[in-house]
């Protein structure tokens, strides 16, 4: 292998091996050439070689006037070194110089005899001290110079093979190493030329399925192609669309370049096994994966970003850093679930809780108290009291719930923060949505299965428009006079269902919770609490479950934005909407019947529903609801539809007495839409909720 990459070295590696040979290597040949020609000089046969001065080629020619040879000069007249040169350049011994001295003509035998003679004078004027020498004519001079020429070259080809067996082997491993590695860069940078060759339409085709991740990294590799992705608009866009939803239409396009930089870095902190890494980022996740879920696609089961969501939230990790991170779970969190440092990130953390949909509701594992039933002789309220055992989350939560204190006026007696500017309290909602689902599954395993599971999909319907009418169901029969009232009602909104943005018309499901009055009365003024100080849980099951069908909703009238309920004033007053993004939405009113799965006989189960649907300045969708028995209103409550404008997840929130009754009752309520259609009522074989559902 030594000796094939020798043969392979280029003209400059030979010409600089003759360039390290010793003088006398250097002047050995030519010496022998001289002592072996034929000289009109009878003493010339005589001069042994040993006799001759050891001096270089270049003391030879500067003696004899000629300047030594440049390097342009050697390599022009260097032929290509090849196998069977270097070995007739091996063999060129005193043998081969006598055929090259011999086989010249006659024209050149003056010349020859002249350099002879010149060499005989100056070799014997050396000897005895005498250095001036006599100049040789031009064309010996040239005839010299160009032997000596090729004599170099002959030599130091040699010269530098038998130097390269001598070459020391780490020395050796290194070259071929740097060698290798030179082809290799070679081949890459012909590579990277034929690929940047390629037309632009080609280019963006195969960078188009490169993944995010990828794209950037392709960014770094040179100019050329830093040049052609940065600020490729079109570029991004494919590559958004390839992996995520596209989406929807606003004013404004997307910079899409900035949406895959910052999704490639949610995917990694997602994909990450960096716990402080992803509580540090808690803002930035919150914020990415509410764009996610804003642009998801109507369809559950075809959109990309909710695919992305649920696969990553598999992981407990995530769940514990991003979902468990608000004031709730300061107490009911075990050691991975701690609160955020500032009130914004718990109630971003509170927000991504009920976008998931599904309640968190574990035992924290930092308490070790084991579990004892209260002492129901006490009072009826000790049910409500902490019995020294650990507690799961919809403890915590429940005493949240049912927390008069988060009852004012200016909180509108809902989920909305205590200073009157109708911001969404995400940590309230959290709290509903805990304790309704519990609640719920309890009810589910109660009911041998005919009440189906609700709440146990994650992120499915928390998004825009996700909501999708199922089949008409059939319901208890009602009295003529409400059809003729309904009849009336339908045919007013048949001309306003086109011009409703909020998809009212139509059969709801609805849930609302409360405690014993006793219990409720006896856990908020048994015991004087401070303002901020957290009650303690309560971990008693509330007292009834009343699930009712919302029949019939159907829109009355639709009204301009910022207009009151019907009988108060503008509620836009003192209301700040300088934040507000996007198009303001009418309010609508509505009109419907209430009717109880659990006692549909009893006239006081059964109620009818006014109220409105309108924005708030944040832009999410508030809804009020008004419960009227015989006539009367006697309950009010108020929700936010989680996931927004027809959101298939539908509306959580607080009922409570219409006239802000400080003492209550209160409590947690939902519903959410089942169907467009609005079928007749008529007898049913069978009152299972799992029609509705």
């Amino acid at each position: 292998m030594c000796c094939r990459r020798r043969g392979n070295r280029s003209p400059v590696i030979v010409t600089l091996s003759k360039m390290a040979i010793d003088k006398y290597q250097d002047h050995k040949a030519e010496k022998r050439a001289i002592a072996r020609g034929s000289s009109p000089d009878p003493n010339f046969s005589r001069i042994d070689t040993g006799s001759l001065p050891d001096v270089a080629n270049n003391e030879i020619l500067e003696k004899a006037g000629i300047a030594p040879p440049s390097y342009d000069e050697v390599m022009v007249s260097q032929p290509a070194v090849t196998p069977e040169r270097r070995r007739e350049s091996k063999q060129g011994s005193p043998e081969a110089s006598d055929e090259e001295l011999a086989g010249h003509d006659d024209e050149d035998s003056e010349v020859l005899q002249e350099v002879s003679r010149w060499l005989s004078t100056r070799s014997r004027g050396q000897a005895q001290g005498d250095h001036e020498d006599a100049a040789l004519s031009d064309e010996a001079s040239a005839w010299l110079k160009e032997q000596l020429v090729q004599r170099s070259l002959a030599e130091g080809t040699g010269v530098a093979a038998d130097a390269g067996h001598k070459e020391d082997w780490r020395t050796r491993w290194q070259r071929e190493k740097a060698e290798r590695a030179g082809r290799r860069a070679e081949g890459r940078v012909r590579a990277m030329a034929s690929l940047l060759e390629l037309s632009h339409e080609l280019l963006h085709c195969i960078f188009a399925e490169v993944d995010p991740a990828d794209l950037a990294a392709l960014t770094l590799t040179c100019h050329d192609l830093n040049s052609y992705i940065r600020g490729n608009r079109l570029l991004h866009k494919d590559v958004y669309v390839r992996r995520y939803d596209e989406p929807r239409c606003n004013d404004t396009e997307p910079d899409w370049e900035k949406q895959v930089q910052d999704l490639t870095k949610l995917e990694r902190l997602l994909e990450s096994e960096n716990k402080p890494a992803k509580l540090n980022s808690l803002g930035f996740v919150a914020d990415q994966i509410m764009r996610l879920v804003n642009a998801a696609h109507r369809n559950n089961e075809l959109s990309s970003n909710l695919q992305l969501l649920i696969e990553h939230f598999h992981d407990t990790t995530n769940v514990d850093a991003f979902l468990c991170s608000s004031t709730l779970f300061d107490r009911a969190g075990n050691e991975n679930q701690q609160p955020a440092e500032t009130e914004e990130l718990r109630q971003a953390s509170a927000k991504l809780h009920c976008l998931f949909g599904v309640p968190i509701d574990v035992v924290p594992s930092r308490l070790t108290h084991s579990y004892q039933r209260p002492d129901l002789s006490v009072s009826p309220s000790s049910c409500t009291r902490l019995q020294m055992r650990p507690l799961p989350t919809h403890t915590y939560a429940r005493s949240k719930v049912y927390d008069l204190r988060q009852y004012t006026e200016h909180t509108l007696w809902g989920p909305f923060m205590d200073d009157g500017s109708q911001r969404v309290d995400w940590e309230k909602v959290e709290a509903v949505m805990v304790v309704l689902g519990f609640n719920l599954n309890k009810f589910t395993e109660r009911s041998d299965g005919r009440w189906p599971c609700i709440w146990d999909k994650p992120f499915i319907g928390a998004s825009p428009n996700s909501y999708s009418s199922q089949a008409a169901i059939a319901a208890p029969s009602r009295d003529i006079e409400d059809d003729d009232n309904m009849l009336k009602i339908r045919e007013l909104a048949l001309a306003l269902d086109a011009q409703d943005p909020y998809g009212v018309t139509g059969t709801w499901m609805r849930v609302v919770c409360f405690l014993d009055y006793n219990d409720l009365y006896a856990f908020n003024f048994s015991t004087r609490v401070e303002t901020d100080e957290q009650r303690e849980p309560i971990d008693t099951e509330e007292g009834i479950i009343d699930l009712e069908e919302s029949i019939k909703l159907q829109v009355t009238k639709i009204e301009p934005p910022g207009s009151g309920d019907e009988g108060e004033e503008d509620e836009d007053d003192g209301m700040d909407w300088s934040n507000f993004r996007g198009e303001r939405l009418p309010v609508v009113h509505f009109r419907g019947n209430s009717r109880s799965l659990h006692a549909s006989w009893d006239p006081n189960a059964n109620s009818k529903i006014r109220g409105t649907v309108r924005q708030t300045p944040e832009g999410e969708i508030r809804w009020t609801t008004f419960s009227i028995f015989h006539g009367e209103e006697r309950w009010r409550s108020e929700g936010i539809q989680v996931g927004g404008l027809r959101s298939g997840r539908g509306v959580l929130g607080n009922w409570f007495d219409k006239d802000y009754d400080i003492h209550g009752p209160a409590g947690p309520t939902a519903f959410w839409k089942i169907t467009d259609e609005l079928e007749e009522e008529r007898s049913r074989s069978s009152s299972s909720p799992l029609a509705y559902y």
